[in-house]
């Protein structure tokens, strides 16, 4: 159902009957212990259709940012099953779902996906900036990069409509944003920048929507918690280009309105922060290492959240695999490769190159209790390439803090 921009009698005597109806189904669906929900962002999918392992695709995902892209295949089917054996109440995907848009690698996870569903769970999914009509959708053939087909916006409303839409309480008409029953006193808001009407902001009229939908939350007394591809709040040294443009507008409606909460990704590490009276949690890209997903659980108004490692050896092993023990070692050497590759071609100092990657591996993980770095490397390091010390100030700016777990009331 829309929301739309004007107020019906007959439209909110349905939405109603309607919230009425979920909020009994949620009711009858709750686990004694809370609603449990996974979330995952920057799965970044590509079909093996679209890959041989040859040079060309090498050559491309080693010099990348550490997604561990070889076994994409292997890290999707694991979190698809281990979702599965969760059993969750709700899989939350928020976007760049697939590597560039390639179409066939929607059409591919879109049937991985619909196993979660078909094993009766509820999955939402919003895009990313790298799903819809990507120019660099590409096929790699041994040395070629050939171009292939990306997905247009009309096809992902068609294809994704399953995923969210067709369950949404509220759906907005400029984007792919809507509004999904979690349990009886929650609603999730998935609110979409790369399917709208304006690239990476909010149009007006998602405005519009968004503060209908959030006056209508407060008359029937529900929380908020929204999601996001790109971040709300500043979490890193990088802003141009993560966060969403016109980010000030929804965090005022937050405000105004209670929403304490924002899930993103987008920047692919696991991290907090925290302005005024809204906290977000950024979601590490599932498949950087050390794999990571979240996992929340809802219990009278109180919000707790923790990170889970995907356990590929495990799934190998369970569907009789060989070749992928110590799959999460092999993650962890690949994003240390991939960063080292990424460093000018000059930087030869292996030292200052394992040092810088070892910390770079825990800002990743959000785990930061007991980084450090030697300050004659960090000298070292401002002598060689000033801007990479500056990265890495920042990083050991967060010394001591652990960003894979936090508590929240959301009524508060």
């Amino acid at each position: 159902m829309v929301l739309c921009h004007h107020n019906g009698m007959i439209k909110t005597m349905i939405r109603c009957v309607l919230c009425l109806f979920l909020s009994i189904c949620c009711l009858c669906c709750s686990r004694n212990d809370g609603t449990v929900i996974v979330i995952a962002s920057d799965l970044h999918y590509l079909s093996d259709r679209l890959y041989d392992h040859g040079n060309a695709f090498l050559r491309v995902v080693g010099n990348a940012d550490g997604k561990y892209m070889p076994f994409i295949e292997e890290i999707t089917d694991t979190f698809v099953q281990e979702v599965i054996s969760i059993h969750p109440d709700l899989v939350v995907l928020s976007g760049d779902l697939t590597f560039n848009g390639e179409k066939i690698s929607h059409e591919m996870l879109c049937k991985k996906l619909s196993m979660i569903e078909e094993s009766g769970i509820q999955v939402c999914v919003i895009p990313g900036n790298h799903d819809i009509e990507n120019s660099y959708a590409r096929k790699y053939e041994g040395d070629e990069v050939l171009f292939t087909g990306s997905i247009s916006r009309n096809d992902f409303f068609r294809q994704y409509d399953m995923f969210g839409i067709d369950e949404a309480l509220y759906r907005d008409n400029d984007s792919f944003s809507y509004v999904c029953q979690v349990d009886t006193d929650t609603w999730m808001l998935l609110l979409d920048v790369n399917a709208s009407s304006i690239d990476n902001a909010v149009s007006q009229d998602t405005l519009v929507w968004l503060e209908e939908v959030l006056q209508e939350s407060r008359r029937v007394g529900v929380d908020v918690i929204s999601v996001t591809h790109q971040n709300l709040l500043q979490q890193s040294l990088f802003k141009d280009g993560f966060i969403i443009s016109n980010a000030q507008s929804v965090i005022d409606l937050f405000d105004q309105y209670g929403v304490r909460l924002n899930l993103s990704g987008h920047i692919h590490i696991q991290h907090q922060t925290k302005k005024d009276s809204l906290m977000e949690c950024t979601v590490s890209a599932l498949p950087v290492s050390p794999l990571q997903y979240g996992v929340i659980t809802i219990n009278n108004h109180h919000l707790s959240y923790h990170s889970e490692s995907l356990d590929v050896s495990k799934w190998a092993k369970d569907s009789h695999q060989e070749g992928y023990d110590d799959f999460s070692w092999y993650a962890r050497q690949f994003f240390i490769e991939c960063g080292k590759n990424r460093k000018e071609e000059g930087m030869a100092d292996e030292d200052l190159l394992n040092a810088y990657m070892q910390l770079n591996c825990a800002y990743f993980s959000g785990d930061l209790r007991e980084v450090s770095m030697d300050e004659e490397i960090q000298n070292r390091w401002k002598e060689a390439d000033p801007y990479t010390w500056v990265y890495i100030q920042t990083m050991l700016q967060e010394a001591g803090n652990d960003y894979r777990y936090f508590e929240i009331d959301l009524n508060e």
